[in-house]
């Protein structure tokens, strides 16, 4: 039986917008540049180093940003809904017998706020979380450690380069969607093991009918 990890911002939650108006909140006390509505596209095609070298963001002031940014999202989480598709996705899973557990940078606390906001406390199993930007393939290697999965069992469902780095360097095997944070060309040249355009098309490369 396969093990489906969910990655929570962008790929569960349709946070985009909250999380460029939380950056821009506070790119205004930390000099760094606004996102701009017409550069959203081209930073959705950035890796992350390149968008702070677009953004004048300092790696020394990365931290920081990080941990101020996760105080304002804890407060703002509740006005957060699932990605379209996401809610009828999970009862298929559930129906399979499938409970996605979530693996993700975000805080724990803030994870399970959404989960019991929008109801999905009964199609989801743990929620993994860790505190670095770029240690998701860490949290990958200790959960798996903890649950004692094959490495085999395991599909991480994951909207940014990042969780593709991270799975690649876990050696386990990713769908890469592109409705969240990261362009789909950008994924793609990054050759996670599938794409999928919407959320049930995760069911079709599960092999579920």
């Amino acid at each position: 039986m396969v093990q489906l990890i969910f990655d929570f911002d962008g790929t569960m939650a349709d946070s985009k917008q909250l999380a460029i108006d939380i950056y821009n909140e506070l790119a205004e006390t930390g000099g760094y540049k606004p996102i701009e509505r017409q550069k959203v596209s081209l930073l959705s095609s950035l890796s992350i180093p390149d968008r702070m070298k677009e953004l004048n963001i300092p790696a020394v002031h990365l931290p920081k940003l990080i941990f101020d940014f996760k105080k304002i999202y804890k407060r703002k989480v509740h006005t957060l809904f699932a990605v379209e598709g996401i809610s009828e996705l999970l009862m298929t899973l559930s129906d399979k017998g499938l409970k996605p557990d979530i693996i993700s940078s975000n805080r724990a606390d803030t994870i399970e706020a959404f989960i019991e906001s929008n109801h999905f406390s009964g199609s989801i199993g743990s929620v993994f979380s860790g505190r670095h930007l770029f240690g998701k393939h860490r949290l990958i290697d200790r959960y798996i450690k903890l649950h004692r999965f094959s490495k085999e069992e395991l599909i991480y469902v994951g909207d940014e380069l990042r969780d593709i780095e991270a799975c690649k360097r876990a050696g386990i095997k990713m769908i890469a969607v592109t409705w969240g944070f990261d362009s789909k060309e950008l994924l793609q040249n990054a050759k996670p093991d599938f794409v999928a355009n919407k959320p049930h098309e995760i069911v079709e490369i599960l092999g579920f009918r």
